[in-house]
């Protein structure tokens, strides 16, 4: 928890850093902690994307298979250092710092990237299923 709001500073900072993220139409529809904490989450994305340092992409489910299912994928860019690439796992991790490795992980990236949704459809998506969470009864705690 503390790695990850330490992650979420750098976006908070006067001179933010840049974030692309395409996420997979599961990320969304699967409803991990109830459909509140899911609301909120939605919330706290499409409230992220509306800043000018902050691009979400949305890979719908009618894109079909892609090059980066079952994976997470981060690419990261330094201003004068190479590029690195880190790959996850439910149960392990690996930052790939070969530079023909990480041109093809990138490669899989734009690949991802180009069967995602804009990022204004990609905001209506996340609306609709914020949406469909506040139908969603609370569920039955027995």
């Amino acid at each position: 928890m503390a790695a990850r709001l330490s992650r979420q500073s750098l976006l908070e900072k006067s001179r933010p850093a840049l974030l692309w993220v395409v996420l997979d139409e599961s990320v969304i529809r699967r409803p991990v902690g109830g459909p509140g904490v899911m609301r909120e989450q939605l919330a706290f994305v499409l409230h992220a994307a509306d800043t000018p340092y902050i691009e979400v992409q949305m890979l719908p489910f009618a894109a079909g298979a892609h090059s980066a299912m079952g994976d997470s994928l981060t690419l990261l860019s330094f201003g004068n250092a190479p590029d690195v690439a880190y790959l996850e796992a439910w149960h392990s991790g690996e930052l790939v710092e070969d530079r023909v490795m990480v041109a093809r992980h990138s490669h899989r990236y734009d690949l991802v990237h180009a069967r995602a949704l804009p990022p204004e459809a990609s905001a209506a998506l996340i609306r609709r299923v914020m949406k469909e969470y506040e139908t969603c009864a609370a569920p039955d705690p027995t």
